[in-house]
């Protein structure tokens, strides 16, 4: 419970007065829905500038108290709002521990288009047109071997479609995402353009399988 709420509810307590006339002084003409606000809040439950405002007009805090209270109060938003993004980070940390663990290596398409025509139906695809999964033994071959195996893959996929990945217009390029954090980057003609690119970050697909965006 925040240190103003307990200040004014123990002033309140000293009061001779209701709940309901609280409320009726502070300007509420609902007052059965003011005294709902005012129970809230002395539980604790319910934190509202506004009605804080118009309270301390009727409950008077000394000075020193009032001063001491909000000062407290906004040391205590402050952590309550540090506890919630702490927790927000958590989660994306446990998110990518969980796509670290289940990552597996894949060709990623680049195409002509970054928004699909049909988004409904890449949804219903998964995204799959985009990018080609590999088996998880491709990693026991040497990095030579993938990336030249890599390269022919290209080379006929680019043939097979015809230059096209449907939904996104012509491929314009490849990526062969070889480790959570890495990518080698080809032409179309399966010739490397960049041989290590680093700081990518990998999206679930619909289907919850990855593909890529640089950051």
């Amino acid at each position: 419970m925040y240190a103003i709420t307990i200040a004014l509810k123990d002033k309140f307590e000293q009061m001779n007065i209701s709940k309901h006339e609280l409320a009726a002084r502070m300007g509420y003409t609902n007052i059965m829905k003011g005294v709902q606000k005012i129970t809230l809040f002395f539980r604790g439950e319910h934190y509202d500038e506004q009605l804080i405002k118009k309270m301390k007009k009727i409950i008077q805090l000394e000075e020193n108290i009032e001063r001491y209270s909000e000062f407290i109060t906004q040391e205590q938003i402050n952590n309550d709002k540090r506890i919630c993004k702490l927790r927000d980070e958590n989660d994306v940390l446990r998110k990518e521990i969980l796509m670290r663990q289940k990552f597996i290596p894949f060709i990623y398409r680049k195409t002509e288009y970054s928004r699909p025509t049909s988004i409904t139906m890449v949804a219903l695809c998964g995204g799959a047109m985009k990018f080609n999964t590999l088996r998880e033994d491709f990693m026991d071959k040497s990095f030579e071997d993938q990336k030249e195996f890599v390269s022919r893959f290209i080379k006929e996929d680019y043939r097979a479609n015809g230059g096209l990945c449907r939904f996104f217009g012509k491929i314009t390029g490849y990526y062969y995402q070889y480790s959570f954090d890495s990518v080698v980057e080809y032409d179309v003609d399966g010739k490397i353009i960049v041989d290590i690119i680093k700081d990518l970050i990998l999206y679930p697909s619909p289907s919850a399988r990855p593909y890529i965006t640089l950051k």
